[in-house]
């Protein structure tokens, strides 16, 4: 069970970032300029550049071991 989960965070964690990125970015706005939440916007952007990047890094990484 415990080899099952490092197996899926190893694999899936950059999605995770992509989320606390969306989740710290809405906080973010919502306590500085006292907006609501939205599902696209800043946050969105900036975790989908993230999650890419890091993806890229991680199959150029594979290519090139």
């Amino acid at each position: 069970m415990d080899e099952d989960r490092k197996e899926w965070v190893r694999e899936y964690w950059p999605f995770l970032v992509g989320v606390v990125i969306i989740v710290a970015g809405n906080i973010y706005i919502q306590v500085v300029y006292g907006e609501d939440w939205v599902p696209g916007g800043p946050p969105l952007v900036l975790a989908v550049i993230v999650v890419l990047a890091i993806e890229l890094g991680r199959s150029a990484y594979d290519r090139l071991a």
